[in-house]
C-alpha cells in the first residue's frame, strides 16, 4: 500500500521498545532503502547482523545494497553467506545476484 512513513514510525517504536530486533533492523533496512536512503538502509542491515550474524535475509539485503553502490567485494562476501541460506527463495535470489556482481566485474 505504500503506506512507507507509517511502517517506518511503527518499525522506530518496536525498535526504541526492544533494538534487539534483528528482523525489525532489516525490515526498516529494506523501507530506507527503497526510499533512497542508502546510508541509513546499510545501518540497520549492519545492526541486524551483529544481533544475529547468521540471519541470512539480512546479509541478501545488505549485499544487495552494496552490490547497488558498486562495492562488489563487500557485496559478494554477505551474498555467498546468503546463498548457503537453507531458505531456497533467499538462496536463490543470492545466486542470481552473485551472478550480476560477478559479470559486472
Amino acid at each position: 500500500m505504500r503506506r512507507f512513513e507509517d511502517a517506518q514510525r511503527q518499525l522506530e517504536s518496536a525498535l526504541r521498545a526492544d533494538p534487539g530486533i534483528a528482523e525489525a533492523h532489516e525490515l526498516l533496512g529494506n523501507l530506507l532503502a527503497r526510499k533512497g536512503q542508502a546510508e541509513g538502509a546499510l545501518s540497520h542491515y549492519r545492526e541486524a547482523l551483529r544481533i544475529r550474524p547468521e540471519f541470512d535475509r539480512a546479509h541478501l539485503s545488505l549485499g544487495a545494497a552494496l552490490a547497488a553502490l558498486g562495492d562488489a567485494p563487500q557485496a559478494t562476501a554477505h551474498l555467498r553467506k546468503a546463498a548457503a541460506s537453507p531458505d531456497v527463495a533467499v538462496r536463490d535470489e543470492a545466486a542470481q545476484l552473485l551472478k550480476e556482481v560477478e559479470k559486472a566485474r
